[in-house]
């Protein structure tokens, strides 16, 4: 039986550019694949591609190709260094049995490793990790404000016109990044102290020697021990210490819900460390002195306070009644949960990289529709929420069908409606069911309400944060517009009616760019824009205006088209 046809592309839109590509061999050594920011592998849908290490289904990309077998998915590159055999082991099912190919990529940045407690914060790998805090924690924030009582039920949606002001509030670079242990201590420094100074406690019924003149309580097994012991009398057998063994009642703090405590207080304490270590360019800050005086509030409290005895948890414990409800108890042990979550979450989302930036640029470029300004003349027709997973899946958190739209924009005096489609959604829709060969992660589909005509606009996220070389925004641009012209001649030949199109690249960098850079493809009938965006979230601003000038330019392309 002939072996699975696999192809690994450099960037999504490479189906139809040989020198974009490699054929997957099953010897590994010959897989090998330069690393720009966002590979994608080609096998049979029936398949079904799974992430040997983990045995998770690999997300798909956009609809089935037009030859109804193939299908597009996207390969996690960010664990590749935590392994000694830095390979992305992948498994395709055939029938009955199981296929293993596996590839290489060169050039990717691999994980910090943190050397007698500090980290080398000029190298690569620590920026990439701060990085990718910085996304986690944005998209926390967001989520915690799209959390919030409506008055009706507590939900994980929010409107769009209302994520504009959530991404981009408190943007102060001043002040380190906001993170988990620096909503703890906002919340845990007062009470913390006053729970040290009354933890709760209960009172314990035990048995042990006790002198004679203080005895209170005998059961059945103090008797049967009194009368083994040596005597004719009590006195006898109380010895020369006068004791005997009796139910004794005391007070302890030894408590599951103040182990619960202890744990969580020890967690936080090692979290503030780490954030301070990692933060040190902002020691004069607000925000870092209150993660400094909450880690001394952990430190006194697990040193001075009566938690300082209670033993430790060594497993995930089941909350017991005191943990779910007693009201300083129960903020306790939710704050614990996302602590222990915490570090999950990290290795998901740098597993998983390039599709967690891929929701960052979702979120861009639906804010960038949203956003008043004076460039576009756009308005959103009805409402529309973005809805979030509370957990993430893949490195993502948003849900593909809760983009906004559509629009009805106004430009150079013609009208136009604004269509926004994910690529998971892409197979539902008329005009984009046979674009799986172009590789976007979502479309805008533009359409001239007087003439009907329309042109769609391919959405590609490129994580080049994750690479160690970053490749040239001209030589991506270049690419992709031979990428989407071959793609566009093809899906040309074999349907009528394919609209006009057009892309757009949205890289991530590593460097500390001060605003968006962007250049337009020179060559080819098909126009690409990369846009360059800065690392950091306080900076992300910027860049709407440079994707409604996009969006302008491609309807003066539109234009001329029709003319």
């Amino acid at each position: 039986m002939k072996p699975i046809l696999a192809t690994l592309f450099l960037f999504p839109w490479a189906h139809s550019v040989p020198d974009q590509k490699i054929l997957m061999s099953t010897n590994s050594a010959e897989n090998i694949l330069e690393f720009f920011g966002s590979p994608i592998v080609c096998v049979p849908q029936k398949s079904n591609p799974l992430l040997a290490k983990k045995m998770v289904p690999l997300p798909r990309l956009g609809p089935v190709l037009t030859n109804k077998t193939d299908q597009l998915y996207e390969v996690p590159h960010g664990f590749l260094s935590r392994t000694s055999s830095p390979k992305v082991e992948l498994i395709f099912r055939r029938e009955r049995r199981y296929e293993h190919y596996s590839f290489r990529c060169n050039g990717v940045i691999p994980e910090p490793v943190k050397k007698k407690g500090k980290y080398p914060q000029s190298d690569q790998p620590f920026k990439l990790e701060n990085l990718i805090l910085s996304w986690i924690d944005k998209m926390n924030e967001i989520i915690f404000y799209s959390g919030e009582n409506d008055g009706r039920e507590r939900r994980l949606s929010r409107p769009w016109k209302d994520i504009e002001d959530i991404m981009f509030k408190d943007m102060s670079s001043k002040e380190p990044r906001m993170s988990l242990i620096v909503k703890i201590a906002q919340q845990m420094r007062r009470e913390l102290a006053d729970i040290a100074q009354q933890p709760r406690r209960i009172l314990l019924r035990t048995r042990k020697m006790h002198r004679m003149d203080r005895i209170q309580e005998l059961d059945s097994a103090c008797l049967r021990w009194l009368v083994r012991q040596p005597g004719r009398s009590n006195v006898q057998k109380a010895g020369t210490k006068q004791e005997l063994l009796a139910v004794v009642r005391e007070d302890t703090f030894d408590t599951l819900e103040n182990r619960v405590l202890k744990d969580f207080l020890v967690r936080c304490q090692y979290a503030a460390m780490e954030y301070l270590d990692e933060q040190k360019d902002f020691s004069n800050s607000a925000r870092y002195k209150l993660v400094d005086s909450f880690k001394e509030i952990c430190r006194r409290v697990l040193r001075d306070s009566p938690i300082a005895d209670v033993q430790r948890i060594s497993t995930m414990p089941k909350p017991n009644y005191v943990l779910q409800n007693d009201l300083r108890y129960k903020k306790i042990w939710n704050l614990y949960q996302k602590l222990l979550r915490q570090e999950q979450e990290r290795d998901e989302a740098w597993t998983w990289q390039s599709r967690l930036w891929s929701d960052i640029a979702r979120m861009l470029v639906s804010v960038a529709f949203t956003h008043k300004s004076d460039i576009l003349d756009i308005r959103l027709l009805g409402d529309s929420d973005a809805r979030f997973r509370s957990e993430q899946n893949c490195g993502s958190w948003l849900y593909s069908d809760s983009l906004p739209g559509p629009f009805f924009l106004t430009y150079d005096n013609i009208n136009y409606i604004i269509e926004f489609i994910d690529a998971f959604q892409a197979d539902e829709h008329g005009i984009c069911c046979n674009t799986g060969a172009f590789g976007g992660q979502f479309y805008a589909l533009i359409t001239n309400i007087a003439t009907k005509k329309k042109i769609l606009v391919v959405f590609w996220t490129v994580h080049g944060a994750g690479a160690e070389r970053l490749a040239s925004i001209k030589e991506l641009a270049g690419m992709a517009s031979e990428g989407l012209q071959n793609n566009y001649t093809g899906l040309s030949l074999e349907f009528d009616d394919v609209p006009l199109v057009a892309g757009c690249i949205l890289l991530s960098s590593l460097g500390d760019i001060e605003e968006p850079d962007s250049i337009m493809s020179e060559t080819g009938n098909t126009k690409v824009q990369t846009i360059l965006l800065p690392s950091k979230p306080e900076k992300w601003a910027a860049a709407l205006e440079d994707i409604q000038i996009y969006i302008a330019y491609v309807l003066d392309l539109f234009k001329r088209s029709n003319n």
